[in-house]
């Protein structure tokens, strides 16, 4: 047995494995053992999630500034990803969406997201985020990546990847039957 968090609802919910009921002999189902052992010790606990949390925190109170003088309309920032679909593990990323009204169209330009994200990483570096391995890629959903130097988590922040919120919580309905 053990316990996860329910990203959405905000809560811990205890998970059950059930073996092989089709044999009823337990004995021989190792590799369903042996899977779940290992999901027992690596899956995301309270503790990492937590800390994910607060590094959330402390980016939105940076960012929402800039977002403010710029004339960009901040919405949300969402945890995505698997981090929030339940599949996440003790070393997992966490994958960050930034919703900006302004932009909240099919049409947005890829060069606006790829300027807002190159803001936000200068933003953060001159109020003293230390970014190791920092980089803005140009990908079909850009992102800014990074990992953040006190938790030592990676950070992937991207614009209005509204399809990559729907598809976490996608995963986290079928995963939970």
């Amino acid at each position: 047995m053990a316990i996860n968090l329910d990203v959405f609802k905000q809560q811990l919910i205890e998970v059950k494995y059930v073996f092989n009921s089709k044999t009823h002999d337990y004995s021989d189902d190792l590799l369903s053992q042996k899977l779940w052992i290992y999901y027992l010790k690596k899956s995301q606990n309270y503790r990492v999630f937590d800390q994910k949390v607060k590094l959330k925190n402390s980016l939105i109170k940076i960012i929402y500034d800039y977002f403010s003088e710029n004339g960009l309309k901040f919405v949300e920032l969402f945890i995505s990803g698997s981090t929030a679909n339940g599949f996440a593990t003790i070393e997992s990323d966490i994958d960050l969406c930034f919703i900006v009204s302004n932009f909240y169209d099919l049409d947005l330009v890829k060069s606006k997201k790829l300027h807002i994200l190159r803001s936000i990483e200068q933003i953060l570096i001159q109020n003293g985020f230390h970014l190791n391995d920092s980089q803005v890629i140009d990908a079909r959903v850009p992102i800014l990546r990074f990992i953040d130097h006190k938790f030592k988590i990676q950070v992937e922040i991207n614009v209005n990847n509204e399809i990559g919120i729907r598809n976490t919580r996608l995963l986290y309905c079928y995963s939970k039957r």
